[in-house]
């Protein structure tokens, strides 16, 4: 009876597995990149159908509300246009729903605690000042928490901005007015020199879709919350844009690059002087041009 040879496997030689290594790291470095386009190109959809959204509460707003958009600034500043409730802030007491967030107390929006608040966060941009982006609450420090919404004592953030040409301002401050002023968009030279709507029996409160600086044309909603915080493109080549004729895209990132640029340099300089505020108006303006 013959005996056989058991032959063991042959094991790699070190060549070898550095090469098969070597082409892992290929492939990895091929598809990471196309990966990222994808992931991009799915919070920039995303994020389209968050605005589209958006522009259906709207509508079902004005349509309650005999036309009327809540879409102006709490404050003084052009920029602050992306808090829909204040808690406490500063010398005030105020606890109330604003600009987007009165979509919620008008039975619209997502309740307070709902996970479809999230509509209100792009899926890309972060939130200014906050730790998270959707309902989170630091038990040690409301002023870095953010809970959806509505929530007493807190202040609730989101990462979409509205155009600032309407505001309300008051002896708060931050107190709300009725009815809302209009900053003069050409002659605006500082924080208390604005074109005031006076005050008619019946009139609406809020402006309406045509009666924006272009009309259907203007931009009205973008998912840039803070110029200065923020980087300047949102998503990879651009923004995206919501309009007063609710449709929304994606507006190319050397669009308003100059734009963003300049806000960021004014208000480093002075966040409530006039060319900071011009410089917010027209980048809202270049947009409705888009």
């Amino acid at each position: 009876m013959s005996s056989r040879r058991t032959r063991s496997p042959r094991a790699f030689t070190l060549v070898e597995l550095l090469v098969v290594i070597g082409i892992i790291a290929i492939l990895i470095g091929i598809l990471l990149p196309a990966l990222r386009r994808a992931r991009e190109s799915a919070n920039k959809a995303s994020c389209l159908s968050n605005l589209h959204q958006l522009s259906v509460y709207l509508q079902q707003y004005q349509n309650q509300f005999r036309g009327q958009l809540p879409i102006y600034v709490m404050g003084g500043t052009a920029y602050f246009n992306y808090v829909v409730y204040f808690g406490p802030y500063g010398a005030t007491t105020l606890n109330e729903y604003i600009g987007l967030g009165l979509l919620v107390p008008a039975g619209i929006a997502p309740k307070s605690g709902s996970d479809s608040g999230r509509v209100f966060y792009c899926p890309t941009t972060d939130t200014r000042y906050t730790q998270n982006q959707f309902n989170y609450i630091d038990p040690a420090s409301p002023a870095n928490s953010n809970p959806w919404v509505g929530w007493p004592g807190y202040i609730t953030r989101i990462t979409y901005s509205v155009r600032p040409e309407y505001y309300a301002m008051d002896a708060g401050p931050l107190i709300p007015q009725f009815p809302y002023a209009r900053w003069d968009m050409d002659k605006t030279t500082s924080s208390t020199n604005v074109y005031l709507i006076p005050p008619v029996q019946g009139r609406a409160c809020f402006p309406k879709a045509n009666s924006f600086n272009r009309k259907s044309a203007s931009a009205i909603i973008m998912d840039l919350n803070n110029a200065q915080d923020n980087r300047l493109s949102v998503h990879r080549g651009g923004n995206n844009v919501l309009y007063a004729n609710w449709s929304a895209k994606t507006v190319p990132n050397e669009y308003i690059e100059k734009h963003l640029k300049n806000i960021r340099v004014l208000e480093a300089q002075n966040a409530n002087g006039r060319p900071a505020r011009r410089a917010h108006f027209d980048m809202w303006q270049e947009l409705d041009r888009f």
